[in-house]
């Protein structure tokens, strides 16, 4: 439902910008353009009151309820900070330029903060919706060798080419539309991501078992169920050599399974190189180091036949004895928040973590019989795909969304007077 309710078609949308559009500066539509302050951080009683105060990273990880940081009334009132209305945009002129923001709550703001106030010709939300479709535009306006900023007179400067009042209802209704169905559909896929997390942590485990299945799950040592190995395979090309694809290490850290649509780097290896570093479907490759422990141990699992590819020296291969581990399964088995836990616990290192390959061969999974692995990776698989689903469909959400924004704000395509509402 979701979905068909932002079926619109962007050709209910007329071509060609007309006269009645009025040409200025942004400047010209803003009633005024305020700055803000910060209250002395040597006096504590100025600090952590009940106003939110707004600086440029409360712009970057906007939260519209809420600010990191507060200040108390004694701060407002002895400092240059202005406390601007809910529902007011809210822009930086220092770092972070091009971002907009309205919060839901009235708020202080720092000097590197401007609070637009528009005159009535110019909506608000339209307003805000300008400021999106100039993102990059302004982000390139900015100057200064270390912190890129803007000064206030030429942001004002800016051109602005503004539609009638009803039109702007009419735009800012298009993308409104467009906003809550890509809203809706996030908030879709988190639940689905907290469902599938719910169900990793309770069938990876044992926690609870799928019907049919009874047996007792083995406690046993990786190193009894497979044979590890490390790679002497880098990244150069000599003459004479054969040519290969390497497998490296951010080509598992970004994924959770390697297919043969994927894109390897071009190298030669020694033919004994191939003997000994080559990779077959179901080889389960690690990252064995990071410079924290926390990001260590992340593993990908081989899902296609892939000719001439070799895994190199920043990896370890894990090659599971035949009938042990279901390809499938072992995509999720090694990725469970526990065992990653573990891998980071008993690596060693002080300004670079590793885990040797013996460490390797002591980990220990609680491993159900080959055919209820089967079944779990199944029902994990159908929240995967579930989850690709909706992620492809919010990725067409956002590319019309931008193309609408950066068309109807630049008025090459306009809005029919009677727009109807779309279909629920």
């Amino acid at each position: 439902m979701i979905w068909k309710i932002h079926n619109m078609k962007i050709n209910q949308l007329q071509k060609n910008i007309s006269n009645e559009w009025t040409q200025g500066t942004l400047g010209d539509f803003l009633n005024r353009l305020e700055g803000g302050g910060t209250p002395s951080k040597e006096n504590p009683d100025y600090w952590k009151g009940s106003i939110p105060w707004a600086s440029v990273k409360d712009v970057v990880t906007h939260n519209p309820n809420n600010t990191q940081d507060h200040i108390s009334e004694l701060g407002l009132k002895n400092s240059s900070s202005r406390l601007v209305s809910k529902g007011t945009i809210i822009v930086p002129t220092r770092m972070a330029l091009g971002h907009a923001v309205i919060f839901n709550v009235d708020v202080a703001i720092n000097q590197d903060l401007k609070a637009l106030y528009p005159k009535n010709d110019l909506l608000n939300q339209y307003l805000f919706y300008w400021f999106i479709s100039k993102k990059e535009f302004i982000k390139k306006l900015g100057s200064g060798s270390t912190v890129s900023g803007i000064q206030q007179n030429e942001l004002k400067k800016i051109k602005l080419n503004l539609p009638p009042l009803p039109e702007q209802n009419r735009i800012v209704s298009v993308l409104e539309t467009w906003d809550k169905a890509i809203e809706k559909l996030a908030q879709k896929i988190e639940i689905k991501k907290q469902i599938k997390k719910g169900l990793t942590q309770d069938l990876l485990t044992g926690k609870k078992r799928l019907s049919g299945f009874k047996d007792k799950w083995k406690v046993v040592l990786l190193g009894d169920i497979g044979e590890f190995r490390t790679s002497s395979v880098d990244k150069k090309t000599i003459q004479n050599e054969k040519m290969a694809f390497l497998c490296n290490y951010m080509d598992v850290y970004k994924r959770k399974v390697i297919k043969s649509t994927d894109i390897f780097q071009k190298i030669t290896a020694k033919e004994s190189q191939f003997e000994s570093s080559s990779l077959e479907i179901g080889d389960i490759l690690f990252t064995p180091s990071s410079e924290t422990p926390e990001d260590i141990g992340h593993s990908s699992v081989i899902q296609s036949t892939l000719p001439n590819l070799l895994f190199s020296y920043h990896l370890v291969r894990f090659r599971p004895n035949k009938n042990v581990l279901n390809i499938l399964y072992s995509g999720y088995c090694f990725n469970q928040v526990s065992f990653r836990k573990y891998l980071s616990s008993v690596s060693a290192g002080v300004t670079r973590f590793t885990l040797s390959k013996p460490v390797f061969e002591k980990a220990t999974i609680n491993l159900p019989s080959i055919e209820e692995q089967k079944a779990i990776s199944e029902i994990l698989t159908i929240v995967d795909k579930q989850i690709m689903e909706l992620e492809k469909k919010l990725s067409i959400l956002k590319d019309q969304k931008k193309y609408l924004l950066n068309n109807l704000i630049a008025g090459t395509i306009r809005t029919p007077e009677k727009l109807s509402a779309p279909k629920k």
